[in-house]
């Protein structure tokens, strides 16, 4: 079912891109492509390259990143689309040498003066080159936005999503997100955006039942599925040139396979001030996660480690050398959910590279 959707998903959303050039084709030929491309040449530093709990190793590695944007905006619709590639390669870890391919996109279309449809998809492949964690990811979103009295904005669409590893069926997924959200300015610089969303992942493997004793798990004859809930507000201020995003969370997670219940709070923050020539940027993730049940599940949670970014604080410095040369600096410090449940590893990453844009 997984492999089926993941193989749908893009295609559908590419037949729909086409339907949408063939619309500016029609109606607004004067409207022209704007391309962005960035090159990134990197060198890091990995304090915990394994993301071990107890037994941390560091590593350096080369980094190469191919960034490309392109959007095109009419009338009465519009198209944008993004592709990302990245290659990691470390000197004494050729297990975790990997290369990573993301692409998304964008249509819309107005409806009338103050409505419009759309949809978004999109999808990740990751390749590790010396281990089997290989996997594909994609989505595929249809919304519908209104514009209301006051300078509302209300929001409202569902997104079917689908995981497929290479190696294994056991962690696969797929199923469909309903979201509803509102947005409003509170006063000049400030808007609030409080969302609320509803949905279920149907995994490719039986849930589980606990015995009597509460000691151990038994397999039941249902395959698992979860139900998970979202509740967030977000703020996005403009301030004195600092542009400012606060969001808080609130996630409720239940499935039919116990140890899996959870309840979610997490801080995320985002900021961006030019300073001396210096572009400042941060973001981050503060959360706290509280599984239910008294037994934890026996088995990993993911093979990828890397999926589950649950704390983490990253600084950006760049400076332009010309106009189309920028010297760049990160700093990073994560503190993320290992594959076992409730266990954490951390680790620090610095980057130091040069960013070329054509």
């Amino acid at each position: 079912m997984n492999n089926a959707l993941l193989k749908g998903l893009l295609p559908l959303f590419a037949t729909f891109l086409l339907g949408a050039e063939g619309t500016f084709a029609q109606s607004e030929s004067t409207s022209a492509w704007r391309f962005a491309n960035r090159l990134q040449l990197g060198w890091e530093t990995d304090n915990n390259v394994e993301e071990s709990l107890h037994h941390p190793r560091d590593a350096r590695s080369l980094r190469f990143i191919f960034d490309s944007r392109g959007h095109r905006y009419g009338k009465v619709s519009s198209l944008s689309f993004s592709y990302h590639s990245g290659l990691q390669l470390y000197w004494q870890y050729a297990s975790e040498n990997k290369l990573v391919n993301e692409a998304s996109g964008k249509a819309t279309f107005k409806l009338f003066p103050g409505a419009e449809v759309g949809v978004h998809g999109g999808g990740r492949l990751k390749i590790f080159l010396g281990k089997e964690t290989d996997y594909a990811w994609g989505h595929l979103s249809p919304m519908l936005q209104i514009s209301l009295p006051r300078n509302l904005t209300l929001q409202a669409g569902c997104r079917l999503e689908g995981l497929d590893y290479a190696q294994s069926d056991y962690y696969d997924y797929s199923g469909p997100l309903y979201y509803a959200q509102i947005g409003f300015p509170v006063i000049r610089g400030l808007t609030l955006s409080p969302q609320i969303s509803f949905g279920r992942l149907y995994l490719n493997r039986l849930a589980y039942r606990p015995t009597e004793d509460r000691r151990s798990w038994l397999p039941s004859t249902e395959k698992q599925n979860d139900r998970l809930g979202l509740y967030s507000l977000r703020a996005d201020l403009l301030v004195k040139g600092i542009l400012l995003n606060l969001s808080y969370s609130f996630e409720t997670y239940r499935s039919n396979s116990y140890g899996f219940d959870f309840n979610k709070h997490q801080f995320t923050f985002m900021f961006a001030k030019r300073v001396a020539g210096i572009l400042f940027r941060g973001y981050g993730t503060i959360q706290k996660k509280t599984y239910l049940d008294a037994l934890l599940p026996f088995w990993l949670l993911e093979l990828d480690t890397e999926k589950e970014e649950s704390n983490f604080a990253v600084l950006d410095l760049s400076r332009d050398l010309t106009s189309f040369l920028t010297l760049m600096l990160r700093i990073a410090w994560y503190k993320n959910e290992s594959p076992w449940a409730s266990f954490y590893y951390q680790k620090r990453l610095i980057n130091l590279g040069m960013e070329m844009r054509f």
